[in-house]
């Protein structure tokens, strides 16, 4: 019995001692592995950065995204109203553009000869591009508490709109009141470029008045139509 018991006591120790080595050598497989994705991740990384070095070294910075759809197509109208107007595009700024079915509605400001003057266009889609066909320009009255500049366009055979667009000279102007002649009324809040614009898309809608409010939503001046003859 006591050398059973001896010989069981060998092997059970035996494999204890096999089991820890095995549990080792895992051990050290595993922080080989390891140490083998770390190096290569390492290199990859430096490699990288090497790349975009040259890069920056020999001019060829990596290509950015294009630039968004109304961005170029700001600019595809700005060339087109410089060439209409005979004047260089750095001298017309795209205040807004807008979409009434298929045309483009634009309000914009120009500068000519030293004087400055305010637009409305209508542009027609064709094909890639597009054709100015209707245009309302005036200069901008500097004594005026606000200016306005009224455009009727035609964007069908039974449908004609509209478009009714101004420059803000006085700084306490904060919002204006369009009252029309169906007893209704849209406010229209001013920003940072000092300029409104509004379409009116229904045939027998007229501008009645236009009214001007400060801070306080006080209402200190009154522009009637009929006064202008519109």
């Amino acid at each position: 019995m006591s050398k059973l018991k001896k010989r069981y006591k060998n092997k059970k120790r035996y494999k204890i001692k096999n089991e820890k080595t095995i549990k080792k050598n895992r051990r050290i497989f595993m922080i080989s592995v390891i140490g083998l994705f770390l190096l290569i991740t390492a290199i990859l990384i430096k490699n990288d950065l090497f790349k975009e070095t040259m890069e920056i070294k020999s001019g060829n910075l990596p290509i950015k995204d294009e630039e968004p759809f109304e961005v170029k197509l700001t600019d595809k109208i700005t060339y087109l109203l410089s060439k209409n107007l005979n004047i260089g595009e750095d001298r017309i700024s795209i205040l807004n553009v807008s979409d009434i079915q298929k045309d483009k509605l634009v309000m914009f400001l120009y500068e000519d000869s030293g004087k400055n003057y305010e637009g409305l266009c209508q542009l027609s889609k064709v094909e890639n591009s597009y054709n100015i066909i209707a245009t309302s320009t005036k200069e901008v009255d500097k004594h005026a508490p606000f200016t306005v500049n009224v455009m009727e366009i035609k964007v069908s055979a039974t449908e004609n709109y509209k478009v009714l667009g101004g420059v803000i000279n006085d700084e306490n102007i904060k919002s204006i009141n369009i009252n029309f002649t169906n007893n209704t009324m849209t406010n229209i809040l001013i920003g940072e470029d000092r300029s409104f614009f509004y379409v009116i898309e229904e045939n027998e809608i007229d501008i009645l008045t236009i009214e001007v409010l400060d801070n306080s939503l006080k209402i200190f001046y009154k522009w009637y139509s009929k006064e202008k003859g519109i």
